[in-house]
């Protein structure tokens, strides 16, 4: 007899699982699961789990995970960063590269999804499913679906909530405001942003997410930038989508992204890298603006996007996460 209840394993800390264990408690009874010790008595026993860190921490399960069905325990797992299967280097690289060790955990993990994909009852789903990729990641994964977060909102209905911070703020100049959302890292272009900045007055940001120390005082001269130096809730996060104008996603990695996709869920334009994944994987989104360098904002005619729309249904997975999930 299937088991109602399922188990989500996440890691221990704040991030996107927390989201996505939301959805997944919308569609099936669900309990999230951080601590260590107690995932491992879950795993022992029968109950049905729904890996979300497949990629790193829950990997050290393997074993169990892959002998698991024996005694008829299922699972499912969701694969955030399954290109990290991809990474290769050449002989010489790998011999004199001192990153050689990605190559080697690359290539662990990719024994390791193999193993799991033919050999255990836990089912492996990549969020890549527009990576050009792809092809090369079939072998790893079971199956593809579209990031939860391109089409969670409809399920979590999440109310917005104005920051308090907001309260009096008007932007320094005329024209549309840019959020650039999440940690303040090298992962959103820090360096070329700062010194876009430094240049380019004439654009207001939002900047909301944790910033360090430095960096936050060197925000804190432009008065064109407004910051927002801590962890939003969902709440918060979905009024200023709806109040900016532009979402900022020019991001130096190659991964899908949850900001990306509620971007996208409210038809929101969106800053990306220029023939990066984003820019790839959904070149087919009118609202994209794909620029090489931040510099070719300065010459962008802002004026010919529409900046609102009603919700966007076009890359809605939910019908296939949720079959899964409740045949788990």
């Amino acid at each position: 007899m299937k088991v109602n209840r399922i188990y989500c394993f996440s890691a221990n800390r704040i991030c996107h699982h927390d989201d996505y264990y939301l959805l997944v408690n919308k569609i099936r009874t669900s309990f999230n699961v951080k601590k260590r010790g107690e995932k491992l008595r879950i795993l022992l026993g029968k109950a049905p789990i729904l890996f979300f860190d497949i990629d790193s921490s829950d990997l050290i399960y393997f074993p169990i995970i892959l002998i698991r069905g024996l005694w008829g325990g299922n699972g499912l797992a969701i694969s955030v960063r399954t290109e990290y299967l991809l990474e290769k280097r050449t002989i010489i690289q790998f011999l004199f590269n001192r990153n050689r060790l990605i190559f080697v955990k690359s290539l662990v993990k990719r024994m390791i999804f193999f193993l799991l994909k033919k050999y255990s009852s836990t089912t492996i789903l990549s969020i890549h499913k527009n990576h050009e990729q792809r092809k090369r990641m079939e072998p790893f994964v079971n199956d593809f679906i579209q990031d939860p977060q391109l089409w969670d909102l409809e399920f979590l209905k999440l109310k917005s909530i104005k920051p308090i911070e907001l309260d009096g703020y008007e932007s320094a100049k005329s024209g549309p405001v840019i959020l650039i959302a999440g940690r303040f890292d090298e992962q959103r272009s820090k360096s070329e942003l700062l010194q876009f900045l430094s240049k380019n007055p004439n654009f207001n940001f939002i900047i909301a997410g944790i910033i360090e120390s430095n960096d936050n005082q060197i925000l804190n001269r432009y008065s064109n930038c407004f910051i927002l130096n801590r962890f939003l809730s969902n709440e918060e996060l979905i009024y200023l989508y709806e109040y900016c104008a532009i979402i900022y996603c020019y991001y130096t990695n190659d991964r899908p992204s949850g900001f990306f996709g509620r971007a996208l869920q409210y038809n929101k334009p969106i800053i990306v890298r220029k023939n990066k994944f984003l820019h790839q994987a959904y070149n087919d989104y009118e609202k994209l603006i794909p620029v090489d360098s931040l510099i070719d904002l300065s010459s962008f005619n802002f004026d010919s996007i529409e900046v609102q729309g009603s919700i966007n249904h076009k890359f809605n997975d939910s019908i296939v996460f949720s079959k899964y999930l409740m045949d788990l």
